[in-house]
């Protein structure tokens, strides 16, 4: 009978979950609690009213070892509010975080002096050898491969981020730029109306920008990689989020409160890393890329 053969079950899934991992501990309650669920349903089926009492004690006392194996989990906090305030303290967070850290501001609110970024340059100026997406939606800007050049102009380009109290447009000297001929070679590229005579390249998902302009003069578009994520290739992952990675920009964002404004400035250092492994325990966020329509 169901009945007799459930203290047995009982005792061998006692002994096999000795050395599990809390999570898999869990498993294998919720496996147990399904099976006595079954057994109950059968219980009623037959009629047997006695059965059936047996059946649900063993099913309340395998929802109680679930809850405790539950609690046995490290950083598992059992208060639902509390889980659903974490949850939207995170959220908030990220959302912040992916706007704001992308975004480059000069180094003081009344400096008149622009910063500077400077690409590094690629191993075949003949070809884009790297993806480019879009910081802030993520979406693809121009794919590897496309026809371009490489050439190391050096351009004032506006900061994506003005400051309201400054009278006047900040700029950044940007250097390192990928010519393109044909505006169709883009995925997603959007023109502003000229400005002083100079049309700037956005995104045109987010109207994030400027992400490069086009030279009155030749009228090819100048791509700057500084302000576009570049993608890497991944080789290699497992069930913990651990990762193989080459090809990886790493990207470090700092932030300073100015002493007289109290405005909060942001800084980007960049590396490049032939390959990497990053731990599981280390990633926060992984989302996929956007896909061009």
């Amino acid at each position: 009978m169901s009945s007799g053969s459930t203290p047995a079950l009982s005792a061998f899934s006692a002994v096999s979950t000795a050395n599990l991992q809390p999570e898999a501990v869990c498993l294998a309650k919720l496996d147990k609690i399904y099976l006595d669920l079954l057994h109950a349903t059968t219980s009623v089926e037959k009629g047997n009213s006695a059965e059936v009492n047996a059946n649900l004690r063993q099913l309340e006392a395998g929802i109680e070892q679930l809850r405790e194996a539950v609690k046995a989990i490290a950083n598992v906090d059992t208060n639902q509010q509390k889980q659903i305030n974490k949850i939207k303290s995170l959220y908030k967070y990220l959302l912040f975080f992916s706007c704001k850290s992308s975004r480059k501001m000069s180094s003081s609110s009344h400096s008149s002096n622009p910063t500077s970024s400077k690409a590094a340059s690629p191993s075949n100026p003949n070809k884009l050898d790297q993806t480019l997406i879009c910081e802030i939606c993520s979406s693809v800007v121009i794919r590897r491969g496309a026809d371009s050049t490489w050439t190391e102009t050096q351009f004032e380009l506006p900061l994506p981020r003005q400051n309201k109290n400054v009278d006047h447009t900040q700029k950044e000297s940007v250097s390192g730029f990928w010519s393109i001929i044909d505006m169709y070679t883009f995925e997603n590229v959007g023109f502003t109306h000229a400005v002083d005579g100079i049309k700037y390249l956005t995104c045109a998902d987010c109207e994030f920008g400027p992400i490069g302009y086009v030279d009155s003069s030749t009228k090819l578009c100048l791509l700057a990689p500084v302000r576009l994520k570049i993608h890497g290739k991944l080789h290699a992952f497992d069930q913990h989020l651990n990762m193989i990675l080459s090809n990886v920009e790493e990207i470090v964002t700092t932030t300073e409160v100015d002493e007289e404004s109290f405005e909060e400035i942001y800084r980007q250092t960049k590396r490049s890393i032939p390959m990497l492994f990053v731990r599981g325990d280390a990633v926060i966020l992984v989302s996929p890329p956007a896909r061009a329509t």
